[in-house]
C-alpha cells in the first residue's frame, strides 16, 4: 500500500495535503497562503496579521448552549413584535448573511444600516453625488507606472504592496519602473515605510487639512492650466508649492492610481458630513486627469472599507447603500435620519438586532470601540439582540454565537469581498470550528417567512 497522504472522504482540510487557504488578517485577502495538516502552526506567506487571524482561529472555542431552536423563535417573535426594529453591524459579515439581513429588515419593516465609519459613510455620499473613477487591485498591478500613496498606513495591510501595489510585478509594467508617492501630513511618516523598502519613494508632505492640497491639485488638474509661477519681493522665482512633486509625476504618467487611506479635516471627526467634500475634491482630482490620461483611486486595505461588500449587497437588494427604511412596505433612503447612530439618538428604534460577524477578520477592533460603546449603553434600558463569534454588546439581552464544532465539509458556500468589489469564498481554515452565521440566518428567515422556505425545499 502507498504511504503517500490522501484527501479524506470525510474531511479534506485533515490531511497531510497542502493547500492554499484565504486569510482574513487585513482586508487584502491573500489567497495564497500555504498550509500543511503536518505543520498546523505554519501559515506559510502569511504576515503578522494573517499568522495572528490563523492563530485566533485555531483557538476559538465552541458555543453551543446559545444557538438553540428555542432562542432563533424568540428573536424572530422580538422582530415581528417590534414597532421600528433595526439591524446594524455586518461589516464583519459573510455575503451570504448580509443578503438575508436584508430580506429579514424588509420582511420585518425594520431599518438596516451597515456599520460604516464617518470617512466611509462620507465617502459612499460623496461617490453618489459625483461618480467614482476606479479599478480593482489587478488592474492597478498590471497597469499603474504611478502609485500614489495618500495616508496609508502599511502596517495595516503589509502584503499589499507586494502583491497589488508598487512593489508587484504587473503584466504591462515592473515594480523597478514605478513611480511611487507617499503622501501625508504627518513628520514622522518616513518611518512607518521605513521597514517597507522605501529607497524608491519619493514622499511629499501636505497640510493637515486635506481640503487645502486637493483644492490646489484640483486647480492645477485643469487642462491648460499652467505651473507655478509666482515671485518673491526680491524677483527670485519662488520654491514650488509643497504639492507641486504629485502634479508633476501626474504630468508624466501614463497609468496613474491613487491609493487612499484616510482623509482628514480640520472639523471634527464626529460631523461627518464636513468629510463628504473632501472625497468629491480628491474624485474631481482623478476625473480631471481621467480626461487626459488614465487615473483611478482604489482604497487601501482598512477599518473604514470594511463595510464596501455589505454595502454593495444591500444596493442589489434596494437600490441604496445604507440607511433602507422599510416601514412603509418599499425601501426609502434616508443617509442621515435612518443612519444607526442618529436613530438611536433620537430614541426611534425600539429593537436591534446587531451582526458583530466573524471576530477573526477584523485585525483593529479598537477602531469601533466607542461605537460598541454607545449601543451597549443603548442596550442597557432597550432589547438588543447579538449574532457573532465573539460578544461585543456587554449588555445585549441575547448572543447568537456562530460558532460550532464540526467535522464535515462546508454544505454551503460563504463568500467575503475585498474592498475593490472582488468576492472570494470565505477561508477554508484547518480547525474543526465552523462559523454558521449564514445557517442562523436562514433558520431565522424560515421562521418570519415559512412558506418561502417550504418553497424552497
Amino acid at each position: 500500500m502507498s504511504d503517500t497522504p490522501r484527501v479524506s472522504d470525510s474531511n479534506p482540510l485533515h490531511t497531510a495535503v497542502t493547500h492554499s487557504m484565504v486569510c482574513g488578517g487585513c482586508n487584502c485577502w491573500c489567497d495564497d497562503i500555504d498550509w500543511d495538516a503536518r505543520r498546523p502552526n505554519e501559515f506559510g506567506k502569511a504576515c503578522s496579521l494573517g499568522k495572528h487571524y490563523f492563530q485566533s482561529s485555531l483557538t476559538r472555542s465552541e458555543k453551543t448552549s446559545s444557538t438553540k431552536d428555542e432562542w432563533i423563535a424568540e428573536l424572530a417573535t422580538a422582530l415581528q413584535r417590534a414597532r421600528r426594529p433595526l439591524l446594524t453591524g455586518l461589516h464583519l459579515s459573510f455575503l451570504e448573511t448580509q443578503r438575508l439581513a436584508a430580506a429579514v429588515a424588509d420582511r420585518c419593516g425594520a431599518v438596516i444600516d451597515p456599520f460604516m465609519s464617518a470617512t466611509a459613510r462620507a465617502k459612499t455620499v460623496a461617490f453618489q453625488q459625483s461618480g467614482e473613477i476606479t479599478a480593482s487591485w489587478g488592474e492597478v498591478k498590471n497597469r499603474a507606472d504611478l502609485v500614489i500613496y495618500w495616508r496609508c498606513r502599511p502596517e495595516q495591510a503589509p502584503r499589499f504592496r507586494e502583491r497589488y501595489g508598487d512593489l508587484a510585478d504587473g503584466e504591462f509594467v515592473r515594480s523597478a519602473d514605478r513611480q511611487v508617492i507617499v503622501v501625508d501630513s504627518n513628520p514622522d511618516f518616513k518611518d512607518t515605510w521605513q521597514h517597507q523598502g522605501t529607497d524608491n519613494l519619493q514622499f511629499v508632505r501636505v497640510d493637515e487639512d486635506d481640503r487645502i492640497t486637493l483644492q490646489a491639485l484640483v486647480e492645477a488638474s485643469r487642462p491648460g492650466t499652467a505651473g507655478p509661477q509666482s515671485t518673491s519681493s526680491a524677483g527670485d522665482p519662488s520654491p514650488p508649492p509643497n504639492w507641486w512633486p504629485i502634479h508633476a509625476a501626474l504630468s508624466r504618467a501614463k497609468y496613474a492610481a491613487i491609493v487612499v487611506g484616510e482623509l482628514q479635516t480640520e472639523q471634527s471627526s464626529t460631523a461627518w458630513l464636513s468629510r463628504v467634500p473632501l472625497f468629491q475634491l480628491l474624485q474631481l482630482w482623478a476625473t480631471n486627469w481621467n480626461h487626459q490620461r488614465r487615473c483611478v483611486s482604489v482604497p487601501f486595505p482598512g477599518t473604514t472599507h470594511l463595510g464596501r461588500v455589505a454595502q454593495s449587497v444591500l444596493t442589489w437588494r434596494t437600490g441604496y447603500p445604507m440607511s433602507v427604511d422599510f416601514s412603509v412596505g418599499y425601501p426609502r433612503y434616508d443617509v442621515v435620519a435612518n443612519s444607526w447612530s442618529e436613530l438611536i439618538e433620537r430614541r426611534e428604534v425600539d429593537f436591534i438586532l446587531f451582526f458583530s460577524g466573524d471576530s477573526t477578520l477584523c485585525s483593529a477592533q479598537d477602531a469601533w470601540a466607542n461605537e460598541y460603546q454607545r449601543l451597549t449603553k443603548w442596550a442597557e434600558q432597550h432589547p438588543l439582540w447579538e449574532i457573532g463569534t465573539v460578544p461585543r454588546i456587554g449588555t445585549a439581552r441575547r448572543f447568537i454565537s456562530t460558532l460550532a464544532a464540526s467535522t464535515e465539509p462546508q454544505a454551503r458556500p460563504r463568500t467575503v469581498g475585498r474592498p475593490d468589489g472582488v468576492l472570494l469564498p470565505y477561508p477554508k481554515l484547518p480547525p474543526a470550528i465552523d462559523n454558521r452565521e449564514p445557517e442562523v440566518m436562514e433558520r431565522l428567515w424560515s421562521m418570519l417567512n415559512p412558506a418561502t422556505a417550504a418553497d424552497q425545499q
